[in-house]
């Protein structure tokens, strides 16, 4: 198999070596970039871009580099990879969706995302009672998955070495970024995975996203949740790979 660059990117209050256990699963041959949407905000180090765009998007496509790429996002890091492309036309050869969404938050006309007050709820708690909060946060990433507190204690302790303004910083993001209009226009190959038992991201979101991409892929894992890359790995780089060899 030829050489292929992929980039890994990890949603909100995580780190990329989260994601290390999927690119140790992937070819060898493969060129593996891991990153995460904290840490692209906090390698920027800006908040808005004179193109408009986010400081997650313009800091990814700067990754790209120009150079051909496949991205596989994870939640929030679909988004950012979604926007990239759209907006400043980012180099992608195909896209791999994991747990993710064209909005966060449903409105009058859109039913597929979370409750706003969910959001603000969160937010108003990572600011008060950041440990707690991200604890509860954690525990909802990998159900329906019981795993030990210690687990989730260094997840947690992670996310907060980001600090709380960047934490924040991504929630606004999700609470004020809206994909759909873009969906439509995206001519990349796109799979799109998500896990049927999802707490943070619900898996009509996923399925959204692939009905309104041309062509695209929705792959449904019954009993995953946000963490669907968290369960049957193995299967899951195996999903990652054959859409990757289908590619042009």
């Amino acid at each position: 198999m030829s050489e292929r660059r992929i980039i890994l990117i990890a949603g909100w209050a995580h780190r990329s070596g989260e994601l290390r256990f999927l690119a140790n699963e992937l070819p060898s041959s493969w060129q593996i970039d891991m990153t995460s949407t904290c840490e692209l905000l906090t390698s920027s180090g800006m908040d808005k871009r004179e193109t408009g765009v986010s400081a997650y998007a313009a800091a990814l496509n700067e990754m790209a580099d120009g150079r051909e790429c496949i991205v596989v996002g994870w939640s929030m890091g679909a988004m950012v990879a979604v926007e990239a492309l759209a907006e400043l036309g980012m180099p992608l050869s195909g896209m791999v969706a994991l747990s993710s969404t064209a909005r966060f938050c449903s409105t009058e006309n859109y039913d597929c995302g979370i409750n706003p007050a969910n959001l603000r709820a969160l937010r108003a708690g990572v600011k008060h009672a950041p440990e707690r909060t991200l604890e509860r946060f954690c525990a909802d990433v990998f159900a329906p998955e019981t795993v030990p507190q210690n687990l989730i204690g260094g997840k947690v302790d992670a996310a907060l070495s980001f600090g709380l303004d960047v934490l924040d910083h991504g929630l606004q993001y999700l609470g004020e970024t809206d994909l759909r209009a873009r969906l439509g226009g995206i001519t990349t190959p796109m799979l799109v995975i998500h896990g049927g038992e999802d707490r943070i991201v619900p898996w009509r979101s996923g399925k959204y996203i692939a009905e309104n991409v041309p062509g695209a892929a929705f792959i449904l894992r019954d009993g995953a949740g946000h963490g669907t890359l968290l369960k049957d790995v193995r299967e899951l780089a195996a999903l990652v790979e054959e859409f990757v060899k289908e590619l042009n």
